[in-house]
């Protein structure tokens, strides 16, 4: 018997994600009351602004985490195909037309 969890899996991945830009979202909003703060001349902001790049950063590697779980996903989705196939049966019929082409030029039925 075959379990397939791949619909829960892309649930789970699917509420990380928006998890993931709710929460980028807000330390966006964050910043940039940080940065108002600072215009006015707020020296008080100092320490909330290295709080809130110590949480930037610890959500930008959650992101890439992320990222790369959806990757995995896909390359699984694909059958481990990946982007870079080779379409050799489309390779090879170009080379055929471009030898086709050539002996037509050089009139390859004719004698030498």
């Amino acid at each position: 018997m075959t379990i397939d969890t791949t619909l829960e899996e892309a649930t789970d991945l699917e509420q990380e994600v928006r998890t993931v830009a709710l929460q980028l979202r807000d330390l966006k909003a964050e910043i940039t009351g940080l940065q108002d703060r600072a215009r006015a001349g707020d020296t008080g902001c100092i320490k909330d602004a290295a709080t809130t790049v110590r949480q930037v950063r610890d959500w930008l590697r959650i992101v890439a985490e992320t990222e790369a779980k959806l990757a995995e996903r896909r390359q699984r989705e694909e059958g481990g195909r990946g982007l870079y196939v080779l379409d050799l049966d489309g390779a090879r019929a170009s080379i055929r037309c471009r030898l086709d082409r050539l002996r037509a030029c050089r009139g390859a039925g004719g004698v030498s």
